[in-house]
Order: structure tokens, then sequence, then C-alpha cells
């Protein structure tokens, strides 16, 4: 192998280096922030109402409903104990003869799955003890989802090496980490290539 051989191979290897080295550098750069949800304890508050503990891992005791198309992003599960009515003063015996005993239900476990669709999130509301028979979704603020504008196009201004005015256009597009384009003037025509950061 010449010298000339040696030194075009490890110009390619040092070109090939530099590339993938900026695909991961774009890579990196271009990754969304993601909040990662850890565990969080319960909390009672002085009114009655419970922040819920929060726990990645767990499974849901109730059985998973059907759901709509959309993404699935959030499952909550809640157990409610009914309060028991008061009965009215004075308690008066039945046709028995016997006073009425104030029963204690049991608790009811209510799950909750939240799923994103185009025009908004939905929520599905389902019991393994008993019948959903009313609810309501409040939407509190609009959901929120940026617009994708790949495309850039404008004009150019300079002089060149004379002294003249040089007017020209461009287009840009962004595909990834990178930004691709055409540069043209009454002269010379260019391709850019640039890493978005």
């Amino acid at each position: 192998m010449t010298e000339t051989q040696r030194a075009a191979i490890a110009l390619l290897i040092s070109h090939a280096c530099a590339v993938a080295l900026g695909i991961f550098i774009g890579w990196k750069l271009y990754q969304p922030d993601a909040v990662i949800e850890t565990p969080k304890a319960e909390t009672r508050q002085a009114d009655g109402s419970v922040i819920l503990a929060r726990d990645p891992d767990a499974k849901p005791a109730a059985p998973k409903p059907k759901l709509p198309d959309g993404k699935h992003e959030r499952t909550t599960v809640v157990t409610v104990k009914p309060k028991p009515q008061p009965k009215p003063e004075p308690v008066k015996p039945g046709p028995d003869g016997f006073c009425p005993v104030p029963r204690e239900c049991p608790a009811l476990t209510v799950r909750l799955d939240v799923v994103r669709q185009d025009d908004g999130r939905r929520v599905i509301a389902s019991s393994p003890d008993g019948e959903i028979v009313g609810g309501i979704d409040v939407p509190l603020e609009p959901m929120v989802t940026p617009k994708r504008t790949p495309w850039a196009a404008g004009v150019t201004y300079g002089r060149d090496r004379d002294g003249n005015e040089a007017f020209g256009a461009f287009i840009d597009r962004d595909a990834g980490p990178f930004r691709l384009g055409i540069e043209a003037d009454q002269e010379s025509a260019r391709v850019r290539v640039g890493l978005r950061f």
C-alpha cells in the first residue's frame, strides 16, 4: 500500500468519524426534554382531599377498560369509602318491631384513564365495584401542540469583490438536527448544510 493510499484511507476514516460525531451531537441536542416523574408519598389535606401517591411502577388493581384511539397518558385509581347518611331522629321501629341498624357501605374503587387525542384529552372512568352513572372532565388549560415549521425562504443582499451590489435568494429546510439550503445570486449558487443547535 502506497503512502498516498494510506493518506486517503486515513482521510476517509477521519471524515467518517467527524460525520458520526456530528450526528451523535445533533441527536443529543435535539432530544426532547422529558420530566421523569418519580414516586411520591400520599398527602392528606385538612379539607379531606388527598394528593394521591405517585408510583410509575405500580400495577393498578382495577382492570383496564376499553380505551378509545389515542395516546394513553395516565391511569389513576381511587378507592372511596361512602360516608354513612345520618338517620332522621327519632328512629322508629320497622314492621318487624326492630329499629333499623345503619349499615356501613363497602369501599368503591374507581379507575380513571387519560387518553390524548387530536382534539384534546379524554378521561375514561371505570369501576369493578359498580356502575359509573355520571361525571365530568373539566379542561383548565388548552392542550398546546408546537407547530412545526421546517421551511424558510428569503432574500440575500451583499457586495461582490468589486464592490457591486449583489441580490439573491435562499431556501432552507430543517431535517432532524440538520439544516439544508440552497442560495443563489446573479453570479453563483451555493448548497448549504448545517447543524442546528
